[in-house]
């Protein structure tokens, strides 16, 4: 089957896409199963509820809702400015698209039981901009109450990407970018037809950039996702952290050496790019541009053992980790970013790969154990490998991989450093 059939010509873009699709397996309303809501990613710029991968099939044959839905992205969704603060009446913008999330997920709470779920037992997951987003509802006010779990994958824990975005600086960004095309009033700016100003502004398809991203509003964020973590200020719930193994990709980075290592990590993330640029310590230009690589599997291990310590020092429930090992077949990309999908909907006939036994074993596990999750708090189940929770004296995670089981990966001494350092910025 050709590549094209398995990834479809991208759906045209739109403002009007408050859409939601619902998979249920009940045959009448008031069966009250549990449900998954899905958030998808793309950098909050890209991506659709409908992708190929998100399909309920598999989590119906487990007894579970799925729920996939549209948001407003890029411009719309994330653009904040100071004349759009000016004229809201919380005094803000921005994080458009986080409070279409809230608006679907209230309308689930209210909804859901006529599709035969239970409003109260809703499951919030998102993989990278949709795991941060997951992050975003389990800390913002206006959506307390309205979820039971949360799963977040590949978005980061104790630290999380981009948390210095505010939006006072999101709106001089944009408010620099529409001055220098003449369009210094709302007037103006509403007066672009659709997706033109998407257009105008991003000229070199600079979009998936992530200028406009999830910030610090002081309304739907109050403070920054990784002081909430460390102060203990998000719901206490039921939650899964994980990401996978080549998270910033495979190889040498290109341009690294050791006299820009420092910059470089810093220039990734800044705050927490700065304490690795401390400690990965490389030696020749050849480990720098390793280490800029291996980056993204430090930063997202290190911060999600650093939230699951600070759940037990916040007196909260045990926390499930895991971690996506299995080198996809097909070519050397290995266990990349977002690489995990296909598994957890169980949707592998629909990837161009040459998925084997091996794989659709591990998806029947891997469907399992997060449709366990959403039932119950606990992955576990008949036929499974234990999945142990998470704790400073017992720092084991679970590894899917073509063996799957628990394993300390604190082993690396630059890991266990890093979450060091992640812990010391804790507020006390």
């Amino acid at each position: 089957m050709a590549q094209k059939e398995f990834f479809p010509e991208y759906p045209e873009m739109s403002e009007d896409c408050l859409y939601l699709n619902v998979w249920t397996p009940a045959r009448q309303p008031g069966e009250k199963l549990p449900v998954m809501f899905w958030i998808h990613g793309g950098g909050a710029n890209w991506g659709h509820g409908s992708e190929p991968e998100f399909d309920g099939q598999a989590l119906c044959q487990k007894g579970v809702i799925l729920v996939t839905f549209n948001y407003r992205l890029g411009v719309y969704g994330f653009m904040a400015h100071p004349l759009l603060s000016a004229e809201s009446e919380t005094g803000t913008s921005g994080n458009y698209g986080v409070m279409d999330q809230i608006a679907a997920l209230k309308w689930v709470r209210e909804n859901i039981a006529a599709f035969g779920g239970d409003p109260d037992n809703i499951t919030v997951f998102g993989q990278s901009a949709g795991g941060r987003s997951t992050h975003c509802i389990c800390v913002s006010p206006l959506s307390k109450g309205l979820l039971r779990r949360a799963i977040v994958q590949s978005a980061g824990g104790a630290f999380v990407p981009r948390d210095t975005m505010t939006a006072a600086s999101i709106g001089e960004e944009a408010q620099q970018r529409l001055q220098a095309l003449g369009l210094d009033t709302l007037e103006k700016m509403r007066a672009v037809p659709g997706l033109q100003l998407h257009r105008m502004l991003f000229p070199d398809n600079e979009m998936n950039s992530g200028v406009f991203n999830i910030c610090c509003d002081g309304y739907v964020l109050p403070k920054p996702l990784s002081c909430c973590i460390l102060d203990g200020d998000y719901q206490d719930i039921d939650y899964m952290l994980g990401s996978t193994h080549n998270e910033g990709g495979k190889g040498p980075a290109p341009g690294v050496t050791l006299k820009n290592f420092r910059e470089r990590s810093a220039m990734l993330e800044p705050v927490l790019g700065l304490i690795y640029g401390e400690l990965a310590g490389p030696q020749t230009d050849g480990e720098a541009a390793e280490r800029i690589t291996d980056f993204g599997r430090y930063r997202n291990l290190a911060s999600q053992h650093g939230w699951a310590i600070c759940q037990q020092k916040n007196k909260r429930r045990d926390m499930y980790l895991y971690y996506f090992a299995r080198q996809l077949p097909g070519d050397e990309l290995g266990a990349f970013h977002s690489s995990e999908l296909w598994y957890i909907f169980g949707t592998l006939g629909r990837c161009w790969r040459p998925m084997g036994t091996a794989d659709k074993e591990l998806s029947k596990m891997m469907v399992s154990y997060w449709s366990n999750f959403a039932k119950t708090g606990n992955p576990n189940g008949d036929g499974l490998p234990e999945w142990t929770p998470f704790s400073e004296t017992h720092k084991k995670t679970m590894v899917l991989d073509q063996k799957v089981q628990m394993q300390c990966l604190e082993d690396d001494t630059l890991l266990f450093r890093l979450e060091q350092e992640l812990l010391a910025m804790r507020r006390s």
